[in-house]
């Protein structure tokens, strides 16, 4: 912890407090306890239905965390205090970014390894109308440099909305159209190229950095 708020102060305070890790390690062993009682069953052709409810989970408690954190800072005024700091822009940005990254990176990799364990078995399977396995059966590479771009572009996309609206529910909102945009247009638009629909996400990302960016250095910002 020392280490790391030598290097960047802002991801320091992403994970200083005991509430912090308690919240990371107990989502971590939540994980883990579904995915063991997922893997004991004797048929695992289910398993797409527990990386949905998994994999919303995570995503809903990553985006919450993301956008709600700077909300929380403009909403107190800690920003305000945070930006005549000798902290650059770019420091409170990735600093947040890494702060995140680190706090459901544990949760995050016990996904992926469910993944790879639970893909052979995966098969049709429809809940509500659904068809979970279809959604989590694409070619690897593909399925895979999405997940892993979702998880690296969130913090950006929850950090621009979060600086642009007031909406807990909006920024959210937001955040998860921005991600969606890439695998949609790989599956529809460029369905002959999916790579060139997946290059959508780190532009968009690039796009929500730079106007972060300008925001933070011009102070302007949605006030609470």
């Amino acid at each position: 912890m020392q280490r790391a708020l030598d290097r960047n102060p802002i991801a320091w305070l992403q994970q200083y407090s005991w509430k912090a890790r308690l919240f990371k390690w107990g989502l971590c062993l939540v994980f883990l306890l579904a995915e063991t009682a997922a893997t004991r069953r004797a048929d695992l052709r289910d398993s797409s239905d527990w990386m949905a409810i998994l994999a919303l989970i995570l995503c809903a408690a990553y985006t919450f965390a993301g956008v709600n954190g700077f909300l929380n800072e403009k909403k107190t005024g800690a920003l305000e205090l945070i930006l005549v700091t000798p902290l650059s822009v770019n420091q409170l940005i990735f600093g947040r970014v890494q702060g995140l990254w680190k706090q459901f990176l544990p949760a995050a990799l016990l996904l992926a390894a469910y993944y790879i364990v639970a893909y052979p078995f995966l098969d049709r399977y429809y809940y509500f109308g659904f068809n979970f396995g279809h959604f989590f059966r694409p070619a690897r590479s593909h399925f895979g440099y999405t997940a892993i771009a979702a998880f690296l572009t969130l913090p950006i996309f929850a950090t621009c909305f979060a600086l642009r609206f007031k909406s807990l529910f909006v920024a959210s909102a937001l955040t998860w159209a921005a991600l969606l945009c890439g695998p949609l247009l790989s599956q529809n638009v460029y369905a002959s190229d999916p790579w060139a629909g997946f290059a959508v996400t780190p532009i968009l990302a690039y796009a929500a950095y730079s106007v972060a960016k300008a925001g933070l250095k011009r102070r302007i910002y949605a006030v609470q």
